[in-house]
């Protein structure tokens, strides 16, 4: 049995909201809240460092893209952890 995911479409407008929230709390947290999934989320910061750089007139290299989508997956995946260690605290255990 084989259940896809409905892709659903987020203005500009929509992905920056969650990604302000994602810089205030963490990008869990934000994917979580908006229904997202966090790739979409670190795509979508992935996309506003972008839009910064260039209106700075800077260049993109695919080097510096690739460095900055593996910073923004890196802080992810320990604000993840995190997100595991704080529950694991609570009653509740968590298997991996």
């Amino acid at each position: 049995w084989n259940m896809k995911r409905q892709r659903n479409s987020y203005s500009v407008e929509e992905k920056e909201k969650a990604v302000e929230l994602a810089h205030c709390t963490s990008n869990t947290h934000a994917a979580n809240y908006y229904s997202l999934d966090l790739t979409m989320l670190e795509e979508a910061q992935l996309y506003k460092w972008v839009k910064i750089v260039r209106y700075n007139g800077l260049a993109i290299t695919y080097s510096n893209l690739r460095v900055k989508m593996a910073e923004i997956m890196n802080k992810s995946s320990k604000q993840t952890k995190d997100d595991r260690k704080k529950f694991a605290i609570t009653n509740f255990k968590f298997s991996s």
